[in-house]
């Protein structure tokens, strides 16, 4: 069995959704990682056509924390200001992205959850898949590990359910 690298949180997407969870995750003190199979930061805007531009302005396209600046010349920001924007907002809250990992699954371990993928192997307590999975959108979702024990460091494993509305259920 293969050592795996412990963690409260594995964040499995490094685009926006997984970007503003460890936002949030870094917040409340947590030691987590976020697994990005793409090669750089910009999530599947690095895949987009150039001439494709946002369907609101950068004000209201912000992740939590940062707001998105405006881009010069452009009520709705293009595809390059987009990437420039997450990929500045990963080095600002030095989020610990790990990449190009694909992930191969998530199984149950005793208490923990172990997320394999073709650059080893993370233990955590709770996971969450955040954005596309195989070109589909996703419903993200912070998950419990097996157990309602405690994880790393006594703290109880997070329960929290990402609805979009900032509250917990």
């Amino acid at each position: 069995m293969t050592h795996a690298v412990d963690v409260d949180v594995v964040v499995i997407g490094g685009g926006r959704a997984g970007l503003a969870t460890g936002y949030y995750l870094r917040r409340q003190n947590l030691d987590f990682v976020i697994l990005d199979a793409r090669p750089a930061p910009g999530g599947a805007w690095q895949h987009t056509w150039d001439s494709l531009h946002l369907f609101s302005p950068a004000a209201y396209s912000s992740l939590p924390g940062r707001l998105m600046p405006a881009q010069d010349g452009a009520e709705y920001p293009d595809t390059r200001h987009v990437v420039q924007y997450l990929t500045a907002y990963e080095e600002r809250y030095a989020l610990p992205v790990q990449r190009p990992v694909r992930v191969k699954g998530v199984h149950r371990d005793g208490e923990r959850l172990r997320v394999e993928t073709d650059a080893g192997v993370w233990s955590g307590c709770g996971w969450r898949r955040a954005g596309a999975r195989r070109g589909r959108a996703g419903s993200p979702r912070l998950r419990r590990g097996a157990g309602s024990g405690p994880g790393r460091r006594g703290i109880a494993c997070p329960a929290a359910r990402s609805t979009g509305r900032g509250r917990r259920e």
